[in-house]
């Protein structure tokens, strides 16, 4: 039937064209609930909330080069009470986000800075 398309409810997977994953929950075809992602592009993995496709609500983040970011998120950023660990840092860094802020690794003495929700 032309026209007909089905809608996804419960759990499933959508596999991306550049190997992209996301596995996890659906609400009528869309991205919607608890779920992980797997970036190919970056490698990064996050496993956490979604709303409408987006990373919304708490989740974890491991990035390619072994840091994580566990905390809440908004629309894809980063945002509120977190915990991050860089991977050459021993413990977690604790914080909140706002405008801009500023993280200091009392192991490795890196200094994070996030201003509207990038690391600069």
């Amino acid at each position: 039937m032309e026209g007909l398309m089905y809608l996804v409810v419960g759990h499933g997977k959508l596999s991306m064209t550049d190997s992209s994953y996301y596995e996890g929950e659906f609400d009528k075809g869309e991205i919607n609930g608890h779920g992980m992602r797997y970036f190919a592009t970056t490698g990064n993995f996050y496993s956490g909330e979604f709303c409408a496709g987006e990373l919304h609500g708490q989740g974890v983040m491991r990035y390619a080069d072994g840091s994580t970011y566990e905390g809440a998120w908004s629309d894809n950023k980063r945002e509120g009470l977190f915990f991050l660990q860089h991977f050459d840092t021993v413990g977690w860094q604790q914080g909140a986000h706002s405008a801009c802020k500023t993280l200091c690794s009392n192991s490795t003495h890196h200094k994070f800075t996030f201003c509207n929700n990038l690391q600069v």
